[in-house]
């Protein structure tokens, strides 16, 4: 208590998932490996990165990928049931960023 916190990941305020989260799972893990390496063949791609944060950190792209005309593509490894609001809302807030979100 009252020591040095060595850097790591938090969810900015707000933004954590209710009840918190456990760590990834394999199958989360592997899924976004996959879908980088998949995005890396792909003609066009400029630049393939995990975990990455839109710009005004709203979200995080399991895979960030970057086209050499410009346009950013977030990859999803969903697995987990998402309600029609939350994809909305994930959606809405890609859009406003210009980023396809898939």
């Amino acid at each position: 208590m009252g020591g040095k916190v060595r850097r790591h990941f938090a969810h900015p305020p707000g933004q954590a998932p209710t009840g918190g989260h456990g760590p990834e799972t394999v199958w989360h893990i592997t899924t976004k490996h996959l879908l980088a390496a998949w995005a890396r063949s792909r003609p066009g791609v400029d630049r393939v990165r995990l975990e990455q944060w839109t710009e005004d950190r709203d979200r995080r792209a399991d895979v960030e990928v970057l086209m050499r005309d410009g346009t950013k593509i977030a990859l999803e490894a969903q697995r987990k049931l998402m309600t029609d609001d939350g994809w909305r809302a994930r959606h809405r807030d890609y859009a406003r960023q210009g980023v396809v979100d898939v």
